[in-house]
């Protein structure tokens, strides 16, 4: 693949399948997976997505856990990231992830696409 893209991760397949259906509609590129694991797996891969978009619980590998390995390593670290979740306790994850942004689930898809469009360009 030689073009910019989106990653997603997600393990419910119904949100998976809905976000790729409205982003795929709006002309973004995207990669999924279903757990973090598989999403460290790609990153190892050229070329890395312009955008991931996270969420945090899922089997094997959850977002927690991906989403600290993507920032210890030096090539995916900088890599703008959106983290998603549908638990309530938000104060747990923004203590956990403080510099994060975090959009809580469900969230308004008109949302998503414009946080998509401040944090990368797909020209």
């Amino acid at each position: 693949m030689n073009k910019k893209y989106i990653l997603l991760i997600e393990d419910n397949e119904s949100i998976r399948k809905s976000l790729v259906w409205a982003l795929e509609e709006e002309s973004y590129p995207i990669i999924t997976a279903s757990n973090g694991k598989l999403a460290l797996n790609l990153l190892e891969k050229e070329p890395l997505p312009s955008l991931i978009i996270l969420d945090l619980m899922m089997p094997e590998m959850d977002g927690w856990t991906f989403r600290d390995q993507q920032k210890r390593n030096a090539r995916t670290r900088e890599i703008p990231t959106i983290i998603t979740s549908a638990r309530n306790r938000l104060d747990e994850i923004l203590h956990h992830f403080p510099n994060e942004l975090l959009l809580p689930k469900p969230f308004d898809m008109n949302h998503l696409l414009a946080i998509i469009e401040q944090k990368i360009s797909f020209n």
